[in-house]
């Protein structure tokens, strides 16, 4: 909670960049270490960060809105890239930053550390049911299952992959079962 006061006090984005890089580190040795804990922490701890950095940028490079204020406009997402960031990760940033509260805190508080990547998707709006079953996975599945043909998968699972693959397998089978039984 140190590093997060800390970085709650920071005035520059360079600064609250530092704690994100810092919580990449943290993570990849938390990896190497086998640490669920250390690795959560630095989750947690890069979405603070990203969340002040998007405070900062907006602080700092207002985004305008009305006529002729198009791409072009200096805003809160030009001002992350400029400072380093790539588009993609500051359109995260942005994502993040914009997040009601109670979702921030309800991602931060997660007991599996959520991912920078999957808060972000957290804000696409709807009831908060639907936000979770994005953060399951939902449409991320489908694509999965768009890209890889069952069958092919299946036949290149060794045996014992496959005694595991059919316990799950059932398990979803039967919450999607309840689930879709219930659906409005």
């Amino acid at each position: 909670m140190e590093a997060c006061r800390a970085l709650a006090a920071c005035t520059r984005l360079e600064e609250a960049k530092y704690y994100a890089d810092k919580a990449d580190a943290l993570a990849a040795w938390a990896k190497v270490y086998q640490s669920d804990k250390a690795a959560n922490e630095a989750k947690r701890l890069k979405l603070h960060a990203y969340r002040r950095m998007n405070e900062l940028a907006e602080e700092l490079h207002p985004a305008l809105k009305g006529k002729g204020c198009g791409s072009s406009t200096r805003g809160p997402k030009s001002l992350l890239i400029e400072v380093g960031m790539s588009r993609s990760r500051a359109s995260i940033v942005r994502k993040i930053g914009a997040l009601k509260p109670h979702r921030f805190e309800e991602a931060v508080n997660a007991a599996k550390a959520l991912s920078p990547e999957t808060v972000a998707s957290y804000n696409r709006g709807g009831s908060d049911a639907y936000a979770k079953w994005t953060l399951l996975g939902g449409p991320k599945f489908r694509l999965f299952c768009r890209k890889f043909e069952a069958k092919a998968l299946a036949h290149e699972m060794r045996s014992h992959e496959a005694i595991m693959a059919h316990k799950v397998v059932a398990e979803i089978r039967g919450w999607l079962a309840e689930f879709e039984a219930h659906l409005p």
